[in-house]
């Protein structure tokens, strides 16, 4: 009798051992758009932008946010509604907005209504690389700066 109590208190701490593991075990998974909201993403290096300027971009679920700010204090706002793809898309899908929070490409709708799509080449928690799927020499590196909202 002693024996079958030891066997199940032992089995019962194995069970919770395996499944304390588990749990810990499970990696969390954020999303490109999660990676995305996640910071303000400045601009490191740009060849056709002046050193004098700053260019900051963020993120909400459907808009994309462009601030410039120049060397003499002028700051221009630019807000355009985006979406993610796992295709190159040259025609903005309005459709498509807020429906996909993974893809390798960030198609935005500038404001004159044409789509602008750019390959997501790098996402980490440190920097955004992307690349002009009709201009593959334009390539625009961002540095994660602070969390989005703070």
């Amino acid at each position: 009798m002693e024996l079958s109590k030891y066997r199940l208190m032992k089995t019962t701490l194995l069970l919770i051992f395996i499944g304390a593991f588990f749990v810990s075990g499970k990696s969390q998974s954020f999303t490109t758009q999660d990676s995305l909201m996640a910071f303000k993403w400045e601009l490191y290096t740009d060849a056709h932008f002046e050193n004098d300027i700053s260019v900051v971009l963020s993120y909400n679920s459907t808009i994309e946010t462009e601030t410039t700010v120049y060397d003499d204090g002028e700051t221009e706002v630019n807000n355009s509604s985006y979406y993610l793809s796992y295709s190159i898309d040259l025609q903005f899908d309005t459709n498509k907005i807020g429906t996909s929070k993974n893809g390798r490409y960030l198609v935005i709708c500038r404001m004159d209504k044409k789509a602008v799509c750019y390959k997501i080449a790098a996402l980490t928690n440190q920097k955004l690389i992307l690349i002009h799927v009709e201009s593959p020499n334009a390539v625009t590196e961002w540095i994660a700066r602070e969390k989005y909202g703070s």
